[in-house]
């Protein structure tokens, strides 16, 4: 073979492998190197993502060497010098990076499941601490609520013995009221009577004085008839307050 059917041998090789590679999954019933890399790669990712570099390191540390293996031995394998390789030992060399990224895989999932088991009992334990915590401060305010409800129910007592004072004293002050009211009226009732009686002695006084003066005022003028005008200016005299 010279070179330029060796040339042409070869490129068509390496067209093959590219088209072998780039077809769908669906296209094979078993998995490919590339295939299975990245699933592992993604599974790593997840793994990362779910805290395993924290929680679950040595499992980590396990994936990415058996990335790593498998990676390594991929590239190898794609190079050209795997094309020349016999169909047997290209499979064995297949079958053997898939086993790698498996395994990548596998240790990843691992790896993801702890994280995610330890971050669940977290959450587990969170939640039920603050479930204790809520229920504590659940008592608490029950506590309160009850001592407020005592309070309140001691503050009404005191409050209705207060109202009933007051009552009491505002009953009590009317009734001192009335009963003062009343000794006034009965007193100004006295004395409208007192007057009243004062007035009918003065009219009674007034009277007899008018009687008196009318009666000696007709003994002056019986005296004038009889004695003369000297006599009736003299009774006039005495007749005079």
């Amino acid at each position: 073979m010279n070179l330029v059917n060796r040339m042409s041998f070869y490129l068509c090789a390496a067209l093959a492998t590219v088209l072998f590679l780039s077809a769908p999954v669906s296209a094979f019933a078993q998995p490919t190197p590339n295939l299975s890399i990245d699933e592992a790669k993604t599974a790593i990712e997840q793994a990362i993502k779910s805290g395993a570099e924290a929680t679950a390191p040595e499992d980590l540390a396990a994936a990415r060497s058996w990335l790593t293996q498998a990676v390594s031995a991929n590239s190898f394998f794609n190079n050209l010098v795997a094309i020349v390789l016999a169909p047997e030992v290209k499979k064995a060399r297949e079958e053997e990076i898939v086993y790698l990224a498996s395994m990548a895989n596998l240790k990843a999932q691992a790896a993801e499941a702890k994280a995610k088991r330890l971050t669940t009992t977290a959450t587990a334990q969170k939640v039920q601490k603050e479930l204790a915590d809520f229920e504590n401060a659940l008592a608490l305010v029950k506590l309160r609520q009850a001592d407020a409800d005592k309070a309140r129910a001691e503050l009404a007592k005191v409050q209705a013995a207060a109202a009933d004072s007051v009552a009491k004293a505002q009953a009590a002050t009317t009734e001192a009221q009335a009963k003062h009211a009343q000794e006034l009226k009965a007193k100004a009732d006295q004395l409208d009577q007192a007057n009243a009686e004062h007035a009918k002695v003065l009219a009674a006084l007034k009277a007899l004085e008018a009687r008196r003066i009318a009666d000696a005022a007709k003994k002056c003028t019986e005296l004038e008839f009889k004695e003369g005008s000297e006599q009736f200016a003299a009774c006039v005299v005495k007749l005079t307050p």
